[in-house]
């Protein structure tokens, strides 16, 4: 027990606190609990929360909103479902450019 989930915590809370990498918090924390294995998923997870520069609110972040959507769009290709129409997003939709003046719109409502 405690080899995967409870170690990613720790990981987790050693990368933020001390402001290192996953493999440096997890060679930090096998010198006091040698059996801590994160699975593949976890250390990706990892490897997202250190590339976000260890945010206090990680769900406020897009990396992570980003990587919640892939997500969601892996599971529903893996049973075969489409997404559902209001979770569908596009990339341009993060970036707001209100300055420019600039509205595009399609032949019709021209």
């Amino acid at each position: 027990m405690g080899k995967s989930r409870s170690a990613t915590v720790v990981i987790a809370f050693l990368m933020q606190k001390h402001q290192i990498t996953p493999s440096e918090a997890l060679s930090h924390l096998r010198q006091a609990r040698s059996i801590c294995e994160p699975n593949h998923g976890f250390m990706k997870q990892l490897e997202l929360f250190g590339h976000m520069q260890t945010p206090d609110n990680v769900e406020e972040s897009p990396a992570y909103q980003r990587w919640i959507y892939q997500r969601e769009i892996e599971l529903r290709r893996a049973c075969g479902q489409a997404p559902e129409a209001d979770k569908i997003r596009f990339e341009d939709e993060h970036t707001t450019d209100h300055a420019s003046g600039f509205e595009l719109r399609c032949r019709k409502c021209r």
